[in-house]
């Protein structure tokens, strides 16, 4: 490190200039570092990328430090030859992007890794980066190109003998089976995950498995079964440090009790789960909880705080690319203003909402929105049109087991009731 004294004497003769970055930072002189880049000296471009892959080593979870040069890491991926060094990057970065909400750099860098592993025959880097490409579709909203993925991936853990990461990519297609409202495939890769973690000693994989066991319950209605699952992963995750699969735990124990009716212990979850989000960095985890929260003070009949929190959660999710959550947030916000009396407003966000439902798979979530709109159609006497989005929620519902399945096919049959007694001869 050099001494104070040194580095002012360095920025007085122009060699150095502060930047406008986190942290005190310090960059060559744009005109040096303009020279340094027309004639780059491949032993030093070697030496920036381990002084920066060592930084980011140090602690992959200090996404603070990382932020800080990340564009001297992005210039170092640049320069990197192709080969296994490259691949180096790849791994060291990725748990900072993906919370960070930097998907598509992920997916830059990965594709780019990919290659390297499929030129030199590094089938079981192959397998992972495979797996991680899927990942991050799954998180864009892109469930199709996530299977697609997550296919590749399967066989050649299974070739290789990669038990741990063919665990991972079982459970990861379960999560995205459970996304598209098919439980009873998210429930066959779970269980097919399980007893290899539970062999392996993964308790970290195990947790995460417990944990999305638990959201399909709850999706289906079956409370106690999701709160068994979730108190099986909690202790896990703090026992073995996974920050960031402790605030997942939070978030989902909050949703489960605001279906409760329990609205405080949901705030007191969630509570929990937000300053651990933005202690690690975790984007689209905060967008989440920020949204459930915009739920329960909505249901609490407190429509300002609901904005305040779904207003928040917006923006992150539309910078990071979260289309699903995107769509959530949208349909939420379209809620509190049907209750607030403006329907033309409700009406534009469940529009905005609806085609990317639509787009992601969200079934369920179409369902719902659906629904809310044909409530604003049938107070606005726009029956037929009720009767449309009733149809197709209730087609919807049916098809992913919704627990709403008995209230929307009661729902629709008033509302065709009612548009028979308008259509009938005499009626006025």
């Amino acid at each position: 490190m050099a001494r104070p004294e040194t580095l002012a004497l360095l920025i007085a003769r122009n060699l150095l200039e502060k930047v406008d970055e986190p942290g005190e930072q310090l960059a060559l002189h744009q005109t040096l570092a303009e020279a340094a880049r027309t004639r780059p000296i491949a032993a030093a471009q070697e030496r920036h990328r381990a002084y920066y892959l060592a930084l980011v080593n140090e602690n992959r979870e200090d996404w603070r430090r990382i932020a800080a040069v990340y564009r001297q890491i992005q210039w170092a991926w640049e320069q990197a030859a192709e080969d296994e060094k490259l691949l180096d990057l790849v791994w060291a970065l990725r748990r900072y992007q993906n919370r960070r909400g930097l998907w598509r750099d992920y997916l830059d860098w990965a594709g780019r890794g990919l290659q390297v592993t499929q030129t030199h025959h590094l089938r079981q880097d192959e397998g992972t980066l495979l797996n991680n490409i899927g990942s991050i579709y799954d998180d864009l909203g892109q469930p199709d190109k996530a299977l697609d993925y997550y296919g590749r991936a399967l066989p050649i853990r299974e070739e290789v003998g990669d038990r741990g990461g063919l665990a991972v990519t079982l459970n990861n297609l379960g999560r995205v089976y459970d996304g598209l409202g098919q439980p009873d495939k998210a429930l066959d890769y779970y269980g097919r995950a399980l007893p290899i973690l539970e062999e392996a000693g993964d308790r970290g994989g195990l947790a995460t498995t417990l944990n999305n066991l638990g959201l399909v319950y709850a999706n289906l209605g079956q409370p106690d079964k999701a709160l068994d699952y979730y108190g099986r992963a909690l202790p896990i995750t703090e026992e073995v440090g996974d920050r960031a699969g402790l605030a997942a735990t939070l978030n989902n124990l909050g949703a489960v009790y605001h279906a409760l009716g329990q609205p405080d212990q949901a705030l007191d979850y969630y509570g929990r789960a937000l300053p651990i989000l933005e202690e690690v960095g975790d984007r689209g985890g905060l967008a989440r909880t920020l949204n459930n929260l915009g739920l329960v003070y909505d249901n609490l009949g407190q429509p300002d705080q609901a904005l305040d929190y779904y207003g928040r959660a917006l923006p992150i999710q539309e910078e990071v690319g979260d289309r699903a959550g995107l769509a959530v947030t949208l349909s939420n916000l379209g809620r509190v203003y049907a209750n607030l009396g403006q329907p033309d407003q409700a009406l534009d966000y469940y529009g905005r909402a609806l085609p990317i439902t639509e787009e992601v798979g969200d079934r369920y979530g179409e369902s719902i929105t659906r629904y809310n709109m044909a409530w604003i159609y049938r107070a606005q006497g726009r029956l037929a049109e009720a009767v449309a989005e009733l149809r197709r929620a209730v087609e919807l519902a049916r098809l992913v087991q919704s627990p709403h399945l008995t209230t929307f096919t009661d729902t629709l049959a008033q509302v065709e009731a009612q548009l028979r007694q308008r259509q009938s001869p005499g009626s006025s």
